[in-house]
């Protein structure tokens, strides 16, 4: 396994960037926060998961220094979910809110959704980590 910051300049390469912030950027990390987990050699796994899924890369492959496309079938991710009441009140109210709400406070909203959203994918990969753990 490569460590972080080869794994970051692998990403440099693959995305032809010459500044570390075009890369915090686009793992949509702060500068100072990708720097100190090149430091650390702290794998954020949830933004290089999200890096390969949207680029159809394969995670596997790209912590272990190679830089491999998914095929089609492997790549598609789409979920279809049942929705419980409480998913449907939620995109009620955002409905409702987006068809009258005033344009800063549209922002304001979704920018709290990004970082919920952001906490829910970070818990996640946590919980993911932890049963990989146990499992191995």
């Amino acid at each position: 396994m490569k460590t972080f910051s080869e794994i970051i300049e692998i990403i440099k390469d693959y995305k032809g960037l010459k500044k570390y912030k075009d890369v915090a950027t686009l793992l949509q990390v702060g500068e100072k926060n990708l720097s100190l987990k090149m430091f650390r050699n702290s794998f954020p796994k949830i933004n290089l998961r999200w890096f390969c899924e949207r680029e159809g890369l394969d995670y596997d492959s790209l912590i272990k220094g190679e830089i491999k496309k998914l095929t089609g079938e492997v790549q598609s991710t789409n979920i279809t979910i049942l929705l419980s009441k409480d998913h449907q009140e939620a995109i009620d109210l955002l409905n409702n809110i987006f068809s009258k709400g005033k344009r800063e406070t549209i922002r304001v909203i979704l920018s709290n959704l990004r970082g919920f959203s952001r906490l829910v994918e970070l818990e996640s990969a946590a919980m993911e980590e932890k049963k990989e753990e146990l499992a191995g």
